[in-house]
Parts: structure tokens; sequence; C-alpha cells
């Protein structure tokens, strides 16, 4: 409680750091430039972000970050607008320069998005209690969605860190855990679980492989193609579907800024072929079950989930998830705390 107390005391002052800005320089220049020119928006950023993520050699500006965070930002950040007399419309005739700033990073709209960061991290909490209470009961289910919440990087990035985009992950990854667990039990729409898996992936690419806990139920449905070949094909065309409408906001993204829908932005920074697994778990630096040991509790506990299908599912996430994080150039996760980017299967350990 000492801890969550010295974290309010960072959240009633925010600020954007190094990531934050890929995460919030597409909202905020849509919002307050009505493009997606973000030379302005990284203005506010350090001469070392810029140089190494950016800004190209010719002075364009790329983005190589997920929208999905800025996504949840916008109605905070458009609501607040709305009743801020002190901003003006960008003048059309004066184009952006990368040494022009953007009002959208005054302290009032940064404040918008850690309620919002916050709010996200809660609402994914109670969704996460939802889910496992129909599993295991209230009392067992409140422990796990509270370990999930507090035994994570989850807190520390809902109020010292808002402007990263794991409060938003996490809230994904609970939503979709709490789609699954209700499709056990009574099966859920495919355009529903399609919109679900392409929000997931929205906020971070590298959580589309959580679609593997749908791997039961598609297991299943594939049994059944050859006695209702069009029914199946229908449903896998609204699931496919469903999926690329949530997802298409990064698709439009990449396309204005790159000029192309699909785009592989971590060229260079991902060692697919080298992951520093042993490190990226139990290294003092940052090492998750060292800093989090939930995450080794929550990962071991999955050998008691009943359904083999679905304890394989959830194992298979998992792994597919460590080595993803242990390949990042980065595989410590920068000057961030824990193993920050495990949060989004930080519901998997809950359960």
């Amino acid at each position: 409680m000492a801890t969550c107390a010295l974290l309010v005391r960072t959240f009633f002052n925010p600020s954007i750091r190094l990531d934050g800005y890929g995460y919030y320089a597409p909202l905020a220049s849509l919002v307050f430039d009505g493009d997606v020119d973000l030379r302005n928006e990284f203005a506010h950023a350090s001469a070392f972000m810029r140089d190494a993520y950016f800004l190209r050699p010719d002075g364009s500006a790329v983005d190589p970050f997920a929208v999905g965070a800025a996504v949840l930002w916008a109605p905070a950040v458009v609501a607040t607008r709305a009743f801020d007399g002190e901003v003006r419309r960008r003048d059309p005739a004066r184009p952006s320069t990368t040494r022009a700033g953007s009002p959208g990073f005054r302290p009032r709209y940064l404040r918008a998005i850690a309620v919002t960061s916050a709010l996200e991290a809660l609402v994914g909490c109670v969704l996460l209690f939802v889910a496992l209470r129909r599993w295991t009961g209230t009392s067992a289910g409140a422990a796990g969605a509270v370990a999930a919440t507090l035994g994570t990087p989850l807190v520390y990035y809902a109020l010292a860190q808002p402007s990263y985009a794991h409060a938003a992950s996490f809230l994904a990854s609970s939503a979709w855990v709490l789609a699954v667990v209700r499709d056990r039990e009574r099966r859920v729409p495919w355009v529903v679980l399609g919109a679900l898996w392409g929000f997931v992936a929205l906020v971070r690419w590298q959580d589309a492989v959580l679609g593997l806990l749908l791997a039961p139920r598609l297991w299943h449905e594939i049994s059944t193609y050859r006695a209702q070949p069009v029914r199946w094909a229908r449903s896998l065309v609204m699931f496919v579907g469903a999926a690329l409408v949530a997802f298409a906001p990064q698709l439009w993204f990449w396309n204005e800024v790159y000029g192309a829908p699909f785009v592989y932005t971590h060229a260079g920074f991902m060692q697919w072929s080298s992951p520093q697994v042993m490190a990226f778990l139990a290294s003092t630096w940052h090492g998750a079950f060292v800093y989090s040991p939930v995450f080794l509790l929550g990962f071991i506990g999955i050998a008691f989930v009943p359904e083999r299908g679905l304890r394989f599912a959830l194992w298979g996430a998992v792994l597919l998830e460590i080595y993803a994080c242990a390949a990042a150039g980065d595989w410590w996760g920068g000057g961030g705390f824990s193993a920050r980017r495990l949060t989004s299967v930080a519901p998997l350990a809950g359960i």
C-alpha cells in the first residue's frame, strides 16, 4: 500500500517519457493538427528518441509504435479539448516543423491520458475478476485478479508511467480472457471474438499470439468442416473480417506514415535467432521472475487448468510472449520496471 501511495503522487503530476511519445503522438497530431505529420509532436521528445526511433535522415517522421493506446485515450483527449478555450486551430498555411510544439502536450491533456490509463487498469482488473469468478468462485477469483494487478508491472504503468500502453494491453487481454472463459460455457459469436482479438493486436501487435486461447474452439469447428462447410466458412469470414475491422486504425496509420498498410517497423531491433530467455526471466536486471514472482507462480499454476486443450493453449501463448520479449534488443525493457512487456499475459498468470 505504501508503494501504491508513492506511485499515486507521481500519477497527479503525469508526464510523457520515452516510448510514450510514440504512443501519444498520432492522437495529438490528429486532434490538434488534423494530420499525421508527427514532426511537431516529436519536438517534445528527447534528441535520443527522435534520432533513434522517430526521424528519418530526410527529416520526415515515422512511428514504430502501435496506435491502440491512442484509440482508447481519444475520447478523454477530445473531451478535454472541447472545454479548452486556449487551444486555437492550427493555421493550414503554417506547416508543422520539428521546432514547433503541440498544444496536446499541455498538462491538462497529460492528466486526461493518465486518468484514462488508470481506469483501463481498473476495468481490466474487474473483467479479469469476472472471468476468474466463473471458474473458481468469488474469493479465489478476487485473489487472482488482485495478484495479477498488484503483483505485476501493471500498477506501476497505470500510475507512474501512464503514457505507455501496458494498462491498455492488460485491459485488452482481460477482455479476451473473459470472452474465452465465457465461450466455454456458451458460444460467443465469431464476430465478437474476432473484434476482441483484433483489439488485442491493435494495442500491442505481439499480443496477437493470445489468439491461441481460441485454439480449442477452432479445433472443434474444424472437426465439423465436412458436415457443415458453408457454416464453417461463414464463421471464419466473420472472425477474420471483424479482426481486420478492429485492427483497421493501425493499417490506416501505417499506410499514411509508411506508405503501405502492412509494414515491419522493428527491423534490426528484434533478435529472433538469439533470444535472451534466461536473462529475461531470471536476471537481477529487471528479470520477470525476480521482480514479479507472481508470473512464475501463475505460469506454473496453468498446470491445474482442467481442460487439456485450453491448458496447452495458455502455455503456448505464454511461451510465445516470453520468446518475443526475450528477443527484443532491449530484453530488459529499457528504462522500464520489471518485465513490463509481460503485462499483457498478467491475466493468464491470474488464472
